[in-house]
């Protein structure tokens, strides 16, 4: 069956990724994979630049601090007192833009997600979907293969630090991180799901 990766409340517009995956929905959606999302936000009044430097550090939204977000402004209309802001974060809380919008006091108007990844929905037309290309789902768990990458030859460096072995890393992972210039022997096996080493 397919499931939706990740959400859009009822009044937000944008990108929706559906599959019967469901661990690519994992990959995907769990904040430690950090995959970003950019949002399109229209707000009431004019965000000076404290407040935009405080939605990037991060905010308190009640039972939540937000992670570090890149923050653009793209329009800011005197005349009509609203702000338009491009807003990307890796994590994906309950309403998270709108209340990190909250945290500065100002009122969102509209939002729209205009990206998940590198994965853009401004040629499709309200309400039409397309099938993602092969590539497309690759760039996307590039990120992913790239941090347990990271990670783990972290651990690897430092356990032959203190003497032990080099570890070969897992063969079907190999093959699928391979074409990001891993070379065998230089982290530890792990299990291709959560990232534990083995």
């Amino acid at each position: 069956r397919l499931v939706p990766v990740g959400r859009l409340d009822m009044y937000t517009s944008g990108a929706l990724i559906l599959t019967d995956d469901g661990d690519f929905v994992y990959k995907i959606t769990h904040p430690k994979h950090e995959i970003s999302k950019t949002y399109t936000v229209t707000l009431k009044g004019v965000v000076t630049k404290e407040e935009r430097e405080k939605l990037e550090k991060g905010v308190d939204i009640g039972d939540f601090v937000t992670s570090k977000a890149k923050v653009k402004v793209l329009k800011i209309d005197d005349e009509q007192n609203k702000t338009r802001l491009e807003i990307t974060i890796h994590e994906g809380k309950n309403r998270q833009i709108r209340r990190m919008c909250e945290a500065i006091n100002k009122k969102v108007l509209a939002l729209h997600r205009s990206k998940i990844g590198n994965i853009g929905v401004k040629d499709l037309k309200l309400g039409t979907w397309r099938y993602l290309t092969q590539k497309e789902v690759d760039e996307l768990l590039k990120s992913w293969y790239t941090k347990i990458y990271l990670l783990n030859k972290k651990i690897n460096d430092a356990w032959c630090k203190k003497g032990g072995k080099s570890m070969v890393v897992d063969e079907e992972i190999k093959t699928k991180i391979s074409p990001f210039a891993m070379r065998e022997g230089e982290i530890k096996t792990f299990d291709g799901k959560d990232g534990y080493v083995s």
